[in-house]
């Protein structure tokens, strides 16, 4: 065998050994990107889980977060803010979940059960009221893919000085 075929076989290695690394580096980011979706999805049920706990635990609690879904005017001042309160808990996920979705890190599927959610939410008379009285509450993308109006600027620029 002469020199010239030894480095002949030897490239054809060469390349197949690139070859089989790139097709394995592939496999792995797909295992990653596959991995941080599953991550994504349980994290967000977690919080979602969690934020209903203070409801679930307190029969005032649940009480209140009934009452305030279909009838928030009949709630006294102090149970109308723990009311919001439970509606804030529930509604910062959503933002959280949009995120996600708009970085492809959550899938539509599982997107679309956040999304049809948090819609219940703000259109049961509760949730437009908590919308009314806490208006700046969502990010605009959020409000967006509710099919809510966009908000003005909450943030105004300092008047200029005489």
């Amino acid at each position: 065998m002469n020199w010239d075929a030894i480095g002949a076989v030897g490239e054809i290695v060469g390349a197949i050994a690139v070859v089989a690394t790139l097709y394995y580096l592939a496999r792995q980011i797909n295992d990653s990107t596959r991995q941080s979706r599953m991550a994504s999805v349980a994290e967000l049920n977690t919080i979602y889980n969690d934020s209903f706990l203070p409801i679930y635990n307190s029969p005032d609690n649940m009480r209140i977060w009934v009452e305030g879904m279909s009838d928030p005017g009949s709630l006294s001042p102090v149970e109308l803010e723990i009311f919001f309160l439970f509606v804030r808990r529930l509604l910062n996920p959503f933002d959280t979940a949009v995120t996600q979705y708009q970085g492809d890190t959550l899938q539509l599927e599982h997107f679309h059960r956040y999304l049809e959610f948090s819609r219940d939410l703000v259109d049961s008379p509760g949730g437009q009221a908590f919308l009314e009285a806490v208006p700046h509450q969502l990010t605009p993308k959020a409000r967006e893919m509710l099919g809510l109006p966009p908000l003005g600027d909450p943030i105004q620029p300092p008047k200029e000085r005489a």
